[in-house]
């Protein structure tokens, strides 16, 4: 049998290069044939978008075997959309039914419909839940047109119930909407608790015009209370126990466990014992508080008070876990584990910090049982297994277990057409339909050939897709792929110049955004890195790099000059200690110094860091940290010793005797 190596395999991971430049294989030269075949698809792109569409028409032909002449085709209905019809739309999806293509030209053309007014056409061919808000808006909007008013109130009411603002191509829905007598006070106020809820305020204001003139002084209560919950302390001020006053109360409660758990946790027992709230009201209202008092940092004891049974919540019970392990009360730390549900008590996480109560006990059988956890649990790859081999003396277990496939099965997936079409998509630059075109095809393919596809992606260099396939095919162990050395010459450059860990900066990225370079988050951060535009002009402002706009955060060379730059600016503030800068990466340089605490040892300032995010962010840095030296060659702990060092006190390793040292002492 013939095997095509297509994971590095030298022991125990290949240091390679992983830009690889798009091909079929690796520094493939593009046949003539191919070169001018895109060349023609250029050409004949630019007929269309310049509006030469019957130009376009005598010469497509020309393109007909070539794998994205459906982009083509796409392309050309796309820009005659006024012309297209139901049956065009039948033809092309069924000319191309093994594409994203027709999804997209459909989603397009009730776009179309909705902005020419098309009502008819548009109701009769919208599948409702099909498409996104603004179609959604059209499509009710179509309902009233086309006199299906019942229809269109409860596809209109839908859309209004949502936190959040809706396109502006609901107004005329909502406004038809509210004509017909449709939005009562009931709904008006239920979208205002749901903005303020989503702490939209500026929605909810707005939405304060809608409430009966009888009910805005209590919906200006709630803006107050939400604004400044401080206010909600003052009992007096909420003697009312309507339905909305307590619904009122229980939001300026929760508000206020941001600022002050302790404060929020006394102004709900008061409201208790004089409101009428629901038990299920009270119960999450006390599991939110009760969390909230188990990250104060003052120490109050007051999570132990919190009236409700930590075992029927988990999260109040890992809460108080937590701020046990702040106490360093170890006997405290024993019981709450033993309260846990069974499957979360077996965790990692909860595995190693069972293991490091009993190895602070004096007696000999808890140290034994403390030993045998971390054995078991060393043999993971995660942070607890790391840290667990760390006490025990032990080398980390990587499980890099690389897979080889047949020339033949490899050829397979390459051969077919979603595959090829992705890989002329991004040799052309469109690496938006690469994407989606990808997506499209692998998620319809076997794991095997899933893994095999990620491999591809990978040879191309395309290491966000080999990432996600490796995802989808649940193939956890073949390091290589999942943990790219990806744009090399610049990394390295830029770490050396700030004098930062280069394993570090790949691990900030790999968590960050998986090497897709056109990321862009939901607050805005942006590249490889995911820099906020305004601390990237800052940074950029220290080091004298010039950005011309935003989008030149998406370069990589800048992307990765400006990010290593601030990590470096975050190591250097933080005493060269990775962890804390990288929670300070994540969450901001001021979280992080307030979160700082000397007197903790490092693991468990990590474990009880406030944001869920950034404690599980600073965890995989530091795992992926480790991965990477393993991919480089290099020898590197999880936490380096000066990085314990500014923090209290860790129990000496626990070290399995070796060589005939058994007994000794």
């Amino acid at each position: 049998m013939i095997v095509l190596l297509l994971a590095l395999s030298a022991a125990p991971f290949a240091r390679a290069d992983d830009a690889v430049q798009f091909g079929l294989e690796p520094g493939a030269p593009v046949a003539h044939e191919q070169f001018e075949a895109r060349k023609r698809y250029r050409e004949l792109k630019r007929l269309i978008e310049s509006g030469q569409h019957s130009r376009y028409a005598d010469r497509r032909g020309e393109l007909s075997d070539y794998p994205l002449f459906a982009y083509l085709e796409y392309t050309w209905h796309a820009y005659r959309m006024s012309r297209m019809t139901p049956q065009a739309l039948e033809a092309f999806a069924a000319t191309y039914p093994d594409t994203p293509l027709p999804g997209l030209l459909r989603s397009a053309w009730l776009r179309h419909l909705g902005q020419r007014g098309q009502w008819r056409q548009l109701a009769t061919h919208y599948t409702p839940g099909s498409g996104d808000d603004k179609l959604a808006c059209h499509y009710a909007n179509a309902l009233y047109r086309t006199g299906q008013d019942q229809a269109a109130h409860a596809a209109t009411r839908e859309l209004w119930l949502v936190g959040a603002s809706q396109p502006d191509a609901c107004d005329a829905a909502f406004k038809l909407w509210r004509d017909a007598g449709q939005l009562s006070g009931t709904l008006a106020w239920e979208r205002f608790e749901l903005a303020l809820a989503r702490n939209r305020y500026k929605l909810a204001s707005y939405l304060v015009r809608f409430i009966p003139n009888e009910e805005r002084a209590l919906a200006n209560k709630f803006r107050e209370v939400h604004q400044r919950p401080q206010r909600i302390s003052a009992h007096s001020r909420y003697r009312a126990d309507g339905p909305r006053e307590r619904r009122l109360i229980l939001h300026g409660v929760r508000r206020l466990a941001r600022r002050s758990a302790a404060d929020a946790y006394a102004a709900l027992r008061t409201y208790e014992t004089s409101h009428d709230f629901t038990p299920d009201e009270l119960r999450e209202t006390y599991v939110y508080v009760g969390k909230r008092l188990a990250s104060d940092y003052s120490g109050d004891p007051l999570i132990y008070d919190v009236p409700i049974d930590a075992e029927t919540s988990h999260e109040l019970l890992e809460a108080r876990l937590r701020y046990a392990l702040r106490k360093q009360d170890w006997s405290e730390v024993l019981v709450g584990l033993h309260r846990l549900p069974e499957a979360r008590a077996n965790s990692n996480r909860w595995r190693y910090w069972r293991a490091r109560a009993l190895l602070e006990s004096s007696d000999a059988i808890d140290l034994g049982t403390g030993r045998t956890l971390l054995e078991a649990l060393a043999t993971t790859r995660s942070f607890y297994g790391f840290l667990a081999a760390d006490i025990l003396g032990q080398e980390y277990n990587f499980r890099h277990e690389p897979k080889y496939f047949t020339a033949d099965e490899v050829r397979r997936v390459e051969e077919i057409p979603g595959v090829h079409r992705a890989y002329e998509l991004l040799a052309l630059d469109e690496v938006v339909h690469a994407r989606r075109e990808w997506r499209f095809t692998t998620t319809r393919l076997t794991p095997r050939q899933q893994e095999i596809a990620a491999k591809t992606a990978r040879r191309w260099g395309w290491h966000e897709r080999a990432i996600s396939s490796m995802i989808d095919a649940e193939a956890w162990n073949d390091l290589d792929v999942r943990f790219p050395l990806a744009h090399q010459d610049e990394f390295t450059q830029h770490a050396m110049r700030e004098n930062i860990p280069l394993t570090w900066a790949y691990a900030i990225t790999r968590q960050e955004s998986a090497f897709m370079t056109d990321a862009k988050s939901g607050a805005g951060a942006r590249g490889l890195m995911q820099l906020m535009p305004a601390t990237a002009r800052l940074v950029a402002g220290r080091t004298g790099i010039r950005i011309a706009d935003e989008a030149t955060l998406y370069e990589p060379e800048v992307n990765i000059r400006l990010g290593t730059a601030y990590l470096g600016e975050m190591l250097r503030r933080f005493d060269q200690n990775r962890l804390v800068a990288s929670a300070a990466y994540n969450a901001g340089p001021t979280r992080a110094a307030r979160w700082m605490d000397a007197s903790l040892p490092l693991d468990i300032w990590v474990e009880t860091i406030p944001f869920v995010e950034t404690r599980d962010y600073v965890q995989n840095v530091a795992m992926f940290a480790a991965i990477y030296a393993t991919r480089m060659g290099l020898s590197q702990p999880l936490i380096y010793p000066h990085e314990y060092q500014g923090f209290g006190r860790l129990r000496a390793p626990v070290r399995r005797p070796v060589n005939g040292d058994a007994g000794k002492s």
